[in-house]
């Protein structure tokens, strides 16, 4: 499903923030503030995450949910409203 060398690529290139809303997202927030993980540990945490199996609805559903944000910024007369 995910590609992990890829990801750690693509998720290096958020911000921390980011990370801690995907972690969020996921339920696995409480967990990377914990450990105070520094952000190569949030991105391997992530990819961890994302490459199980059984998270993999969890995983799709909020793919699908960035994707419909992307394309509701790019849309000038819907961004206004995000």
């Amino acid at each position: 499903f995910w590609n992990s060398v890829n990801d750690e690529k693509y998720y290096s290139e958020f911000t921390v923030k980011e990370l801690i809303k995907i972690c969020s997202y996921y339920g696995i927030d409480k967990d990377v503030k914990a450990t105070k993980c520094k952000k190569n540990d949030i991105v391997s945490t992530i990819v961890y995450y994302e490459s199980l199996p059984e998270n993999y609805e969890i995983v799709e559903k909020r793919v699908r949910f960035c994707d419909y944000i992307d394309e509701m910024l790019n849309d000038n007369k819907m961004k206004k409203y995000i």
